[in-house]
């Protein structure tokens, strides 16, 4: 039986192959280690917490994701390196509260619709009130069809210059919005809401002078408008 002959060209590929294994082993070790990571980290939010300062390389990877999966309510994240002195300048964003929502527990609507837990000790007094009677998840987004109708009701009041006081998600999904002045408006999120909204743009135009006497108005009858 003939032997087989491992060419020269074979052997030398497969020894450079080995090399350059153990040189990206031994790069991908060392660049874990504590001599090639930032020195000082400087961060915006007192409230972030890294376990180790970034390393120096592969940083603007996983460090991004890290704090996106960490902190949901993060919406932004600037990374700032200074290699000369191996520092590292992270700004982050969170999402801004808008409104306090609650169902058995309450927490913070946040300007892009993300649902975020509450801090009793920071939240603004001032927000907007909506209650909700179906479930609310944290760290989710609100259902799109309530947080458009909501911002154009919204948009609505600061245009006609009618205060609100509050909102209610109803368990069918509809919204009750109840005004600064006692009456409120009904209207239904899954159907056309531009169409509800010119009929309310439209009875408050033709009847302002008797809205501190209505008890609400239902935009989601269709082709009506009706109040009482």
């Amino acid at each position: 039986m003939r032997k087989r002959k491992i060419s020269t060209f074979s052997k030398s590929l497969t020894l450079s192959f080995l090399i350059i294994i153990s040189v990206i082993a031994v790069f991908l070790t060392l660049a874990q280690s504590d001599i090639f990571r930032f020195k000082q980290v400087h961060l915006n939010d007192p409230v972030v917490r890294l376990t180790k300062n970034p390393p120096l390389f592969f940083y603007n990877t996983y460090l991004p994701k890290y704090l996106f999966e960490t902190y949901p309510d993060i919406i932004s994240v600037e990374l700032k390196p200074s290699y000369r002195d191996s520092t590292l300048l992270i700004t982050i964003r969170r999402e801004k509260p808008v409104a306090r929502i609650c169902t058995d527990t309450c927490f913070l609507l946040g300007e892009h619709g993300y649902i975020i837990p509450e801090n009793p000790t920071s939240t603004p007094w001032h927000l907007f009130s909506i209650t909700s009677n179906v479930g609310i998840i944290p760290y989710s987004a609100l259902e799109k069809p309530i947080l458009t109708t909501l911002s154009r009701i919204i948009e609505f009041s600061n245009l006609s210059a009618i205060p609100l006081q509050s909102a209610e998600i109803l368990i069918n999904k509809d919204l009750r919005i109840q005004t600064q002045s006692g009456w409120r408006i009904l209207i239904n999120p899954q159907k056309d809401v531009e169409k509800q909204m010119r009929k309310l743009t439209y009875f408050v135009k033709n009847k302002k002078p008797q809205l501190s006497s209505i008890e609400y108005i239902d935009l989601r009858i269709p082709q009506k408008i009706y109040y009482k």
